[in-house]
C-alpha cells in the first residue's frame, strides 16, 4: 500500500488501461492457411517480435488434433526466455463455471489487484468470488485484465498462452477476446489454441487466426515430444502432478532422442508426488545410466536432485545438486532444487531454512519468467509464515501455518483435491484443518472464508465483518 493518497491515485492512474486502438499485425482478422510448418512458426514468431518491439497482438491458433497447436505453443514459449510468460488451457467439465479459466490464469498478477481503480477491483473480485456481489460485467472485468497485464508488461513482455480454448467458459472467452483486441501499445502477446471441429467459439472470431491443417508428410505428428515437455512441466509448476505423470509416460514409453532423457527428472518429481515409487525408481535407473556418459554439471545436478526425491534423507543430495547446477549456470533446473530442497525443509519443520531455500527460487523463477512455478514457491513461503490470527487475537484461536495455507488456497477457489495435491496432503486432511479453521475465523462456507481474508488482507480490523 501506498504512504499517501497522492501517490496511490497517481499509481491507480498509471496501469488504467489504455485506449482502443484497431490491432495491428503481419497476420490480418480472419484465417490464413501457411504452406508450411516453418511458415507456421514464421506467422507466431512475428507477433512475438511485435510484442517484444511494443506493439502487442494476438494470435488465434486452428487445427485439428495433431495439427500442431500445443507444439506451436510450446514453440512460443521456448523463445519467451526473458518474458513473463502464463499459461492455461480450457478443461471441459468447468465449461459452465463462470470465470473459472481465467481465474486460473490471472492469480500470479492478483498481488496488483489493490492498485486498480476500485470498480474494477471489485469486479474482479466478485468474479473469483472474493466479494459478496451479483455477476459483474464482462467490461469492467475486461478493463481490470488488461490493466494487470498492461502494468507487469512495464517490467518486461508478457505472453499468455491459452490452449484447447474450445473448452473456455464464455465469460473467460468473452473477457480475453476484449483484451486481445487491446494489445496495440503494450508489449504483451497472445497465443490461443482451438480445436476443430468443435462449435465455432465466437469470441475469437476477430483475431487474426493462423488455420492449421492435418500434416500429409508427417511432419506435424513425428516430434510431439517437446510439447509434451513442456506441457509436463506447466502441470509440475501448477501442482497438476498426477496430469504431470500421465503425460510424461508417453515420452519416456517412447524414448525419442534426446527429448525421451530430458523428461526424466520431470517425470520422477512427477511420479513421487503421486505416489508412484516403482516408475521414479525406473525412471532414476534409467537417468543413472545416461547421466554416467555424461558427465556435465547439468546432468549430475539433475540426477542427484532426482535422487533426493526419492530418500528421505536427501538433505546432501539436494546440496550435491544445487552445487553442481550453479556451477552449470542452469537457471530452471537451480530454481527447481531450490524449490525441491525448500519442501523438503518445510515439510521438516525447518522454517527459517526453507524460506531460505523458497526465496532463491522463487528470486529465479521470476527472472527467468516461469511464473507457475514462482506461485508454486509463494505458496511454499506463504506456509512457512508466522501465524495468522483471528480477529479476537486470543491464541487459542490461532491459525497454524497449515491452517493458513489451506484458508488462503480455498479462499482462491482451490477444491479440498487440489489443496491437497499442492500441500502433499490427503484430502481427510484438508477437510479436517477446514472445519478448523471456519470455527476460528468465524465462518460457515467457502465464500466467507474468501471474504474474511480479502477484508484482512486490506487491513480491515475486524474480518468476519465480511461475513455478516
Amino acid at each position: 500500500m501506498r504512504s499517501t493518497g497522492t501517490r496511490q491515485a497517481s499509481r491507480t492512474r498509471s496501469i488504467s488501461p489504455l485506449p482502443v486502438r484497431p490491432t495491428s499485425l503481419a497476420i490480418a482478422p480472419g484465417d490464413v492457411r501457411p504452406t508450411s510448418h516453418h511458415d507456421e512458426r514464421a506467422a507466431l514468431d512475428q507477433v512475438l517480435a511485435n510484442a517484444r518491439d511494443g506493439v502487442g497482438g494476438a494470435l488465434v491458433v486452428r487445427g485439428e488434433s495433431g495439427s500442431g497447436k500445443t507444439a506451436l505453443l510450446a514453440h512460443a514459449v521456448e523463445h519467451a526466455t526473458t518474458w513473463r510468460v502464463a499459461q492455461s488451457a480450457g478443461v471441459e467439465p468447468e465449461m459452465e463455471l463462470g470465470f473459472a479459466a481465467l481465474h486460473g490464469l490471472l492469480t500470479p498478477f492478483l498481488s496488483r489487484l489493490d492498485q486498480l481503480p476500485e470498480p474494477q477491483r471489485d469486479a474482479v473480485g466478485a468474479a473469483f468470488g472474493l466479494v459478496a456481489a451479483a455477476t459483474p460485467e464482462r467490461f469492467l472485468v475486461g478493463l481490470a485484465v488488461l490493466a494487470l497485464l498492461t502494468e507487469a508488461a512495464e517490467e518486461r513482455p508478457v505472453l499468455i498462452t491459452i490452449d484447447d480454448a474450445q473448452w473456455l467458459d464464455a465469460a473467460t472467452a468473452d473477457v480475453l477476446a476484449f483484451v486481445a483486441r487491446r494489445l496495440i501499445a503494450t508489449p504483451i502477446a497472445f497465443v490461443i489454441a482451438v480445436r476443430e471441429p468443435t462449435p465455432r467459439l465466437r469470441s475469437f472470431d476477430a483475431l487474426p487466426t493462423l488455420q492449421l491443417t492435418p500434416s500429409t508428410d508427417g511432419e506435424g505428428s513425428t516430434d510431439p515430444a517437446p510439447a509434451t515437455c513442456a506441457l509436463t512441466m506447466l502441470d509440475l509448476g501448477h501442482g497438476r502432478y498426477q496430469e504431470a505423470l500421465s503425460r510424461a509416460l508417453e515420452v519416456f514409453h517412447d524414448d525419442p532422442p534426446e527429448f525421451g532423457t530430458r523428461i526424466l527428472p520431470d517425470l520422477i518429481e512427477a511420479a513421487v508426488r503421486s505416489g508412484d515409487g516403482d516408475t521414479a525408481a525406473s525412471a532414476l535407473e534409467r537417468l543413472s545410466e545416461r547421466t554416467r556418459s555424461s558427465g556435465s554439471h547439468l546432468a549430475s545436478g539433475q540426477l542427484a536432485r532426482s535422487r533426493a526425491l526419492l530418500t528421505d534423507d536427501g538433505e546432501s543430495l539436494y546440496r550435491l545438486a544445487i552445487e553442481h547446477l550453479q556451477q552449470d549456470d542452469a537457471g530452471v533446473d537451480l530454481a527447481r532444487a531450490h524449490l525441491l530442497y525448500g519442501e523438503w525443509l518445510r515439510r521438516r519443520r525447518r522454517r527459517r531454512d526453507a524460506r531460505e531455500q523458497l526465496r532463491a527460487a522463487q528470486d529465479l523463477f521470476d527472472a527467468i519468467g516461469l511464473t507457475a512455478f514462482a506461485h508454486r514457491a509463494s505458496v511454499e513461503l506463504h506456509a512457512t509464515s508466522e501465524a495468522v490470527r483471528h480477529r479476537s487475537g486470543e491464541a487459542d484461536e490461532e491459525l497454524t501455518p497449515q491452517e493458513a495455507e489451506i484458508a488462503r488456497l480455498v479462499a482462491e477457489g482451490s477444491s479440498n483435491r487440489q489443496v491437497a495435491a499442492q500441500m502433499f496432503i490427503s484430502q481427510h486432511t484438508v477437510e479436517y484443518h477446514l472445519r478448523k479453521v471456519f470455527r476460528k475465523v468465524g465462518v460457515s462456507s467457502r465464500t466467507q472464508l474468501a471474504r474474511a481474508i480479502l477484508v484482512q488482507s486490506r487491513g480491515d480490523a475486524t474480518p468476519a465483518a465480511a461475513t455478516a
